[in-house]
């Protein structure tokens, strides 16, 4: 789904939106991924879950625009709760 290759991730979208390549960096602090525009990110859960989430997904996540950890997939994969009425 997502890698990780030299300087750069790679994010791809859950919801068709396509993907997205950006460098990453390592500072004092962790790990930073850029987003579009030059602004530098601190990596959640991974420098690719953020950035999808940050930029190519970030209005179709749970709480539409948030960008929050929440809707990043984690070690398990991307879990979706259906609940039934």
């Amino acid at each position: 789904m997502n890698s990780h290759s030299a300087d750069f991730v790679v994010a791809n979208s859950r919801f068709g939106n396509g993907s997205i390549r950006a460098p990453v960096r390592h500072s004092s602090l962790g790990w930073q991924v850029e987003l579009p525009g030059g602004h530098w990110t601190y990596c959640r859960r991974s420098c690719s879950e953020t950035l999808r989430v940050e930029t190519i997904d970030f209005f179709n996540a749970n709480a539409a625009g948030s960008g929050a950890l929440t809707n990043e997939c984690g070690i398990f994969g991307c879990l979706d709760l259906k609940y039934a009425q």
